[in-house]
């Protein structure tokens, strides 16, 4: 998942409303592409099991990183 922030002044500006929780995905097949085209191969599996909310996040942390890409201001 990408996870970006827009100008607040700018998006008050344009719509009158100031931005909250804006999130930005990519599909699943156009990660495993950038992956392998950098030399990383993606391993997946398929589950039918379910698992509860808190095992999910206890999971994801184990492999969620946080970017952040300074851009001109």
């Amino acid at each position: 998942m990408i996870n970006a922030r827009l100008r607040d002044i700018e998006m008050l500006e344009v719509s009158g409303a100031l931005p909250q929780n804006i999130n930005f995905a990519i599909h699943g097949d156009l990660a495993e592409r950038f992956l392998k085209r950098n030399g990383v191969e993606p391993v997946m599996a398929a589950s039918s099991d379910s698992l509860a909310p808190s095992e999910i996040a206890r999971r994801a942390k184990l492999y969620t990183y946080r970017l952040t890409c300074l851009g001109e201001n």
